[in-house]
């Protein structure tokens, strides 16, 4: 079926020279960043964080329009990139980011993009954060 063609086609180095050299190097400056990121740490690095927890954030379609030059944002100025929405509900609803055993550099270097999602920590920080400013 349909399933089986796109994984047979998936090639991590087909996409990986089509995407340009700066996503590719933002992708993997992203990951090393992340996996390095703990509660202790997290005051130590810049964020650019997409966030919608309210009623006026849009469809969906109107927020991931601003993903691409979000990310090229976030790569030029050496932030890591988080994505947050809790309205009307999270966005790992709609999209599923690559999942990586954080501890497994090999396997880090074959993924093609990033995990946008809030650590849980940071998550439980920003939505505290936010309640008390409303």
């Amino acid at each position: 079926g349909i399933t089986t063609k796109i994984t047979e086609d998936w090639n991590v180095t087909k996409i990986a020279t089509t995407l340009p050299r700066w996503m590719i190097e933002y992708f993997q400056w992203h990951r090393d960043q992340r996996r390095l990121l703990t509660e202790e740490n997290w005051r130590n690095h810049t964020y650019l964080v997409m966030f919608c927890g309210g009623l006026r954030c849009g469809g969906t379609a109107d927020r991931l329009a601003h993903v691409p030059i979000t990310l090229l944002i976030a790569a030029m100025t050496k932030r890591i990139l988080f994505i947050h929405w809790t309205s009307p509900c999270s966005l790992e609803e709609f999209l599923v980011p690559p999942v990586v055993d954080i501890d497994s550099k090999a396997k880090h270097d074959k993924i093609v993009g990033i995990d946008w999602r809030l650590p849980p920590f940071m998550s439980s920080m920003l939505n505290t954060s936010i309640s008390q400013k409303s």
